[in-house]
């Protein structure tokens, strides 16, 4: 599989989602990319006595190499959602257009009510998630994306942001 990396990839554009599988994941050998792989040992690292991180235990200077393709996620509780923060300079090039402050449900792409169910599992069950998808591109690009989806939690123990990395492979 050639990887692509996304700051030099150009942006989807009305993509069409083939196939999206959602599962529950254990360890850094889940993944098919040694970026998610050390996001979630980085992540498993910060919990303390089982208990959730929180975004103050992540410092960015600790993984410099990743942050390109980390998300943020707020959880909302009252009413219920999911909006993003920030997103890696590698997401943004990818999609095409800034996310910040964008609900998830309100992506303009047609796996947005996916993202949102699987996103919100995270958030009330705590399990991380790894999640990939097989799109074709407007220009008949096939790619395929892989996300890694963790909870933080200032208390330790009610979600209250995911942690999530992003990473897009043409295949």
């Amino acid at each position: 599989m050639a990887s692509s990396t996304l700051s030099q990839s150009q942006p989807l554009r009305d993509p069409t989602f083939d196939r999206v599988v959602v599962e529950s994941i254990e360890t850094a050998a889940a993944f098919d990319t040694d970026i998610l792989g050390r996001l979630f040992t980085y992540w498993r690292g910060k919990m303390r006595d089982g208990r959730l991180p929180a975004r103050a235990a992540l410092d960015p200077i600790e993984i410099p190499s990743l942050l390109p393709y980390v998300i943020l996620i707020d959880i909302r509780r009252d009413p219920f959602d999911l909006v993003y923060r920030l997103a890696g300079t590698a997401v943004v090039s990818r999609l095409g257009f800034e996310v910040r402050g964008l609900s998830v449900k309100a992506l303009p792409i047609s796996e947005a009510e996916t993202l949102f169910e699987a996103y919100g599992r995270t958030a009330r069950d705590c399990q991380p998630r790894r999640i990939t998808a097989q799109l074709r591109t407007h220009d008949d690009r096939h790619l395929k994306i892989e996300r890694l989806v963790m909870p933080l939690a200032a208390d330790g123990i009610t979600p209250d942001m995911l942690f999530i990395g992003a990473v897009y492979d043409e295949t």
